[in-house]
């Protein structure tokens, strides 16, 4: 807050769906703190000041504002994000970013600018390192399994299911808030698969679905959306024979 004066700035509160030994909700909590009313130093204070003279003018501190709740709260949502992003990375689920990060950011930014959310939501897409077909979003991270986009025909179906997970990802998701907490993400590598939940509910995905509806008709890939849909029905009749792709074991 000044020199020499450590104050806090944030104390996160959630309420954790996790059974306890006592069967009561297990409840983590951050308060977040602003507006410190300092008071102006002494005037003896005063004269103990070096001014120094400079070309480029001295930035006021006093002026830097404080962050709102909600960019507190956005602030605490990225960090759990990448808490999850480094764990997975770490354990070698996640492939590290490379060339085919860019390609899949490159389907997300056409439909970002084309419905002209690209300055409300800052999306990334990540590959996950399974050969199930499936995907998920993290924050504004969308990720999709290496054996999904194995599988893809075309660009246009890449961007039925990127804007599919585009529409996961703009909803709001308390339950994920509380990876921010570092003691929650202290899993082994096989305990990751089974604690860490990104599974959409059935009334989710048919919103989910809708929403990416919206999002394909106003991007570039709106003429080539039956090609698409083709590769959807295809997966849809051959369900049976790749179940145990199609429902992985993972993110349960």
């Amino acid at each position: 807050m000044k020199s020499g004066l450590w104050l806090p700035s944030y104390v996160y509160s959630q309420e954790l769906h996790r059974p306890t030994l006592f069967g009561n909700p297990s409840y983590k909590s951050s308060t977040h703190l602003w507006g410190y009313k300092l008071k102006q130093g002494s005037r003896e204070e005063e004269l103990n000041r070096l001014f120094v003279e400079s070309a480029k003018p001295v930035k006021d501190e006093a002026t830097k504002r404080d962050r709102s709740p909600l960019e507190a709260q956005r602030e605490w949502r990225h960090e759990a994000e990448d808490n999850v992003l480094n764990l997975l990375e770490r354990d070698g689920l996640l492939a590290p970013q490379g060339e085919v990060d860019k390609l899949l950011n490159t389907v997300a930014n056409n439909l970002e600018v084309t419905n002209n959310i690209d300055e409300q939501i800052d999306l990334r897409c990540r590959v996950l390192l399974t050969n199930t077909l499936e995907m998920f979003s993290i924050g504004n991270t969308l990720v999709l399994s290496r054996g999904l986009i194995d599988v893809i025909p075309n660009e246009e179906t890449l961007a039925a299911l990127i804007a599919h997970a585009m529409a996961d990802a703009m909803l709001p998701k308390p339950n994920q808030d509380q990876y921010a907490f570092s003691d929650i993400l202290r899993l082994s590598p096989t305990e990751v698969l089974k604690q860490l939940s990104f599974e959409e509910g059935k009334t989710e995905s048919v919103e989910n679905s809708q929403k990416a509806i919206e999002l394909l008709r106003k991007s570039p890939y709106a003429s080539k959306l039956g090609n698409a849909g083709l590769f959807l029905k295809q997966l849809q009749s051959q369900s049976k024979e790749t179940k145990a792709i199609d429902h992985p074991s993972a993110w349960k």
